[in-house]
């Protein structure tokens, strides 16, 4: 649908189809398919922005046991620093993105209660009670 709004300009207005099946399913995939990987790239920041990782490697600036100050290097390394707010802003996005799943949960199963007959039954019960009060 292309409308002209005030000018020679044709603007389109997409109606976004919320209950597309396919669409959902590919989102629900798509978050499946990341769960693992933030999981590993999670456990990596947290790891290098806190301890030497085991075999030496990037991205880590420790210096092993020759280190006597090993908490101090770890502060006051400028990588491990990036990689320690990394994590800690990551955990917040995860533990968002977790209320939202959870929030999202919970709209489908009170929409699924809500199709039960009996359940259906006892809330006009009591839509009917409370109507007759007021009369």
């Amino acid at each position: 649908m292309s409308q002209t709004l005030g000018s020679d300009a044709q603007i389109r207005l997409y109606r976004n189809d919320r209950l597309s099946r396919r669409r959902t399913e590919k989102d629900i995939s798509r978050i499946l398919d990341l769960l693992p990987e933030i999981r590993v790239a999670w456990d990596h920041a947290v790891e290098g922005g806190v301890y030497q990782s085991r075999d030496g490697e990037p991205p880590t600036l420790g210096r092993g046991f020759s280190d006597v100050r090993p908490t101090e290097s770890a502060v006051f390394s400028p990588t491990r620093s990036q990689l320690r707010r990394a994590a800690r802003h990551a955990a917040v996005e995860i533990a968002e993105a977790k209320a939202h799943l959870e929030y999202a949960a919970d709209v489908l199963a009170h929409g699924l209660l809500r199709t039960d007959p009996e359940v259906y039954q006892r809330h006009l019960e009591k839509r009917q009670a409370a109507t007759q009060a007021r009369k």
